[in-house]
């Protein structure tokens, strides 16, 4: 049988968030996939997804958008990545308001029901 050559990093849990860090590129030029780090970690996007968000929560700034994940560089690049996460937020928040819009309506209604 073969033996793999594919170069593999399977940290522990406990070590994955600050692994995220210290394997993404800095300056967007540079950026690497999702699927890339999926692939280097041996685990899936949605692990990954997890571990940026995770280490964003414990103050690292990832900045990601389609060209893939990277460390901010220049104040540039740092500026587009929040505007971008901003506008991403705001627009979660719109869509909370429509639910929160339509429980407000269906509660009304339940109570006009009883």
């Amino acid at each position: 049988m073969p033996h793999s050559t594919k170069n593999t990093i399977q940290p522990t849990k406990a070590n994955r968030i600050s692994s995220i860090t210290d394997l993404l590129p800095h300056g967007k030029a540079h950026a690497v996939s999702m699927s890339h780090l999926a692939d280097v970690f041996g685990c899936s996007e949605r692990d990954i997804r997890s571990m940026i968000h995770q280490a964003r929560c414990d103050g690292a700034i990832i900045a990601g958008d389609s060209s893939g994940y990277y460390l901010p560089e220049t104040r540039e690049e740092l500026m587009r990545w929040y505007r971008l996460a901003k506008k991403r937020s705001l627009s979660g928040l719109k869509d909370l308001k429509a639910a929160r819009q339509q429980l407000r309506e269906l509660e009304g209604q339940q109570s006009l029901d009883v």
